[in-house]
């Protein structure tokens, strides 16, 4: 299901006649000024910002603090999962293994001013585990198709393969435009 928003002092969603705010999403059982809208449109947006994309920005949870890296990624066709890999002596890992809940963050920003209107920013929530051995070739080839030069560090034992299952995607675009679709699980 995918919900929307619009930015501070602009909401859409409700209805010809119905109640805004606060009281029009409680009804709803939505955030207030949240709707749903076309779901295949974000979603093809998405494939085409994560072709583009190569980096993203992984959040975990330290001691309960936010911990941040940089991460390598492939995403699957159906935007279900994510897909990094990480070395299993690393902070993150360790966070993962304490506290499995995560968040990434893929944009489109190039650092210029037109960002505020042009870019588009991607946060993921979802749930990271270790890939078990006999089952990680897949997500290997699709790393090391999407990204060759990590070939030798994603086939190195001490790498993890992690695959993020995607709760939801937070979709913001013309820096105030938000998109919520969650995923069925």
């Amino acid at each position: 299901m995918e919900q929307s928003e619009k930015g501070p002092g602009e909401k859409t969603g409700a209805k010809a006649g119905a109640k805004s705010g606060a009281m029009a999403g409680e009804k709803a059982g939505k955030k207030p000024g949240v709707k749903a809208t076309k779901k295949a449109g974000i979603e093809d947006r998405l494939r085409d910002l994560f072709s583009k994309q190569k980096l993203a920005v992984l959040s975990t949870s330290e001691e309960g603090h936010p911990f941040t890296n940089l991460v390598g990624f492939t995403a699957s066709g159906d935007l279900r999962h994510i897909f990094f890999s990480t070395n299993r002596a690393t902070r993150k890992y360790e966070n993962i293994s304490k506290d499995p809940r995560v968040s990434l963050l893929i944009d489109s920003r190039a650092n210029r001013e037109s960002d505020f209107h042009r870019a588009m920013a991607v946060t993921i929530m979802g749930t990271a585990a270790e890939i078990p051995y006999d089952k990680r070739p897949v997500a290997e080839e699709a790393m090391i198709s999407r990204l060759p030069h990590l070939r030798d560090f994603v086939l190195s034992p001490t790498t993890a393969v992690i695959e993020v299952t995607v709760h939801s995607y937070c979709v913001v675009t013309e820096f105030q435009n938000v998109h919520i679709i969650e995923m069925p699980q």
